[in-house]
């Protein structure tokens, strides 16, 4: 079975009273790393998206989404200030 993961990190905030959150963009790379190794996740592949705009996250999720197949395993991953 193929695996494909999309991670998403958020640390920079166009409001300006939202201080910068470098941990969620670290975590996104951090986890990248595990899924993309053969030995921890095995993914097929790995798609990292750190800061996008919000248009751009939805664009890419809809194409990344539709892409995928049902014999698939697809792993979304959003890390923000949350």
């Amino acid at each position: 079975m193929k695996k494909y993961a999309l991670l998403i990190g958020v640390s920079d905030y166009t409001d300006e009273s939202l201080q910068p959150l470098p941990a969620a963009t670290q975590d996104a790379e951090a986890l990248s790393q595990v899924l993309g190794a053969t030995e921890l996740g095995g993914f097929t592949d790995v798609q990292l998206l750190p800061n996008p705009t919000r248009e751009a996250m939805a664009v890419t999720v809809d194409r990344w989404l539709c892409e995928r197949r049902a014999d698939e395993l697809a792993l979304l991953f959003f890390r923000d200030m949350g």
